[in-house]
């Protein structure tokens, strides 16, 4: 099952590295289809695309620096979301200086499909603490990793984004 993990921390490992930097992107779409039509959400007006994959999107906050990003992959047969989720969190908690919420796994609700989520703190490579919350949800034979990061003193200006962006997630 590891295995099957690696592109969610890929992309957490280049979503963390931007938050508290700056990167070039292009503006983003104000909509988002995901690819296969699995999803859509709205985008804030203050994001930008930094990069874009086959099954992979990450945004910038340009006004707090914050970094959205979505990755999709195949859920693996027999593995259940709590297995996915257990599976994230113990990759996350090999960050440096990490550090999990006092409430711990969480269960959510996005549009009516009930997921989970997990918000930790750790460092980037240059040594910033990162305020991190992921979210994960499964639709059929979709993982949905969803990941919002941003520095604890940007973080409330960063949630107005996070709940656009949760607000109107659709699943297909």
């Amino acid at each position: 099952m590891t295995r099957r993990l690696v592109a969610p921390m890929a992309l957490f490992a280049l979503l963390f590295a931007l938050v508290a930097g700056s990167a070039q992107g292009v503006a983003a779409a104000t909509n988002y289809t995901c690819p296969g039509k699995v999803c859509t959400f709205a985008v804030p007006d203050s994001y930008t695309e930094i990069s874009k994959g086959d099954m992979s999107i990450t945004l910038q906050d340009q006004s707090t620096g914050g970094v959205f990003g979505l990755v999709l992959i195949a859920t693996p047969s027999g593995v259940s979301l709590n297995d996915l989720v257990v599976a994230s969190v113990d990759e996350f908690a090999l960050r440096t200086a990490f550090q999990a919420s006092d409430r711990g796994i969480e269960d959510e609700s996005v549009n009516g499909l009930r997921g989970k989520s997990f918000t930790f703190t750790s460092n980037n490579s240059s040594g910033t603490t990162v305020l991190t919350t992921v979210y994960f949800f499964v639709n059929g034979d979709v993982f949905y990793t969803l990941f919002f990061a941003a520095t604890p003193d940007t973080a409330k200006a960063f949630n107005g984004g996070a709940v656009e962006i949760l607000s109107s997630f659709q699943f297909a």
